[in-house]
């Protein structure tokens, strides 16, 4: 917004100088006007979303019930934002398989964010 105040106070004093007649001076100011309307209403789309990606408060025990069944449910960006916004620490825990490269893997402890 700053960008677009500067340039059009630049714009003003080209037209106070002579440097530019009414008529271009009226059309550019229309365009300023044009620009920050849209620089307005794209701010206030970014306010709206991120409003709604606030998380909710939910309690831990709401979360735990059906864990699995909703995880495989969700896009990796929402596990992503789940893991961020509610999860502190998970500890796992790999049991080697003997003659594999893999092992049992479990988690053992989870502790969530108090809020």
């Amino acid at each position: 917004m700053q960008h677009l105040d500067s340039r059009e106070k630049e714009m003003m004093n080209h037209y106070v100088n002579g440097d530019i007649d009414f008529e271009n001076y009226r059309y550019m100011k229309k365009q300023f006007d044009s620009e920050r309307d849209f620089v307005r209403a794209e701010l206030t789309k970014i306010e709206t979303v991120e409003q709604g990606n606030r998380p909710a408060s939910i309690a831990a025990d709401e979360i735990i019930a059906d864990f699995r069944e909703n995880w495989q449910r969700l896009t990796n960006a929402e596990k992503r934002l789940f893991l961020t916004n509610y999860i502190k620490k998970i500890v796992v825990c790999n049991e080697p398989i003997e003659g594999s490269r893999y092992g049992n893997t479990r988690v053992t402890t989870v502790e969530f964010n108090s809020y």
